[in-house]
């Protein structure tokens, strides 16, 4: 408690790291659609599949767009990006805030897919959730989501023998690719 909230961020984010990264698509229930970049995110169960995701409040106190749609609709897709300047230009635009009840889909230009208008026609993968609990975090200023995971929807081209080739948050600022070249298999009885 003694480091500033700027210091310790950049202690946690630095030694914490790389954290996998999704832009997080809700609508609100008057159809508006918001989409966001987030990295504190976890899969936490595979049966049943389930992920967890922090969800803060703005500098003014005001709870994010995302978490007030998941609350109203209860859907969330992660859409997972692939490894592009493309992709980390979208993440950047729509890490910048917007006024409520702005869509960055339109904003920004975005696509869908015809089939499910919160899958971005550019994630590597997106996996739909449906909120089942919303936990309120100690004495922050954050909530965690818990999502319960149902599809896992492919645009394009994956491997699921390989591992996904994805952005992920290395640090405050800097995007980057995993995994990398580097890896070791472990033996599965461990």
């Amino acid at each position: 408690d003694a480091l500033t909230h700027d210091t310790r961020s950049a202690w946690l984010t630095n030694l914490a790291s790389p954290r996998p990264l999704a832009l997080i698509a809700t609508s609100s229930d008057e159809g508006v659609r918001n989409i966001a970049p987030y990295t504190s995110l976890s899969v936490v169960s595979n049966s049943p599949p389930m992920a967890v995701v922090s969800l803060s409040a703005d500098r003014n106190d005001r709870w994010r767009d995302t978490l007030l749609n998941i609350r109203q609709t209860k859907k969330a897709v992660l859409n997972f990006l692939p490894v592009s300047l493309d992709a980390a230009t979208v993440v950047e635009q729509t890490a910048k805030p917007i006024a409520h009840g702005t869509s960055e889909w339109e904003a920004f230009g975005l696509e869908s897919l015809e089939t499910n208008e919160l899958v971005m026609n550019d994630a590597a993968f997106a996996i739909v959730g449906e909120l089942v609990e919303e936990v309120d975090l100690p004495d922050a200023k954050a909530k965690l989501a818990i999502l319960r995971l149902s599809d896992i929807l492919i645009p394009g081209v994956l491997d699921d023998a390989q591992p996904a080739h994805i952005l992920c948050q290395h640090g405050l600022n800097r995007l980057m690719a995993t995994p990398t070249e580097w890896h070791y298999n472990i033996d599965r009885s461990v």
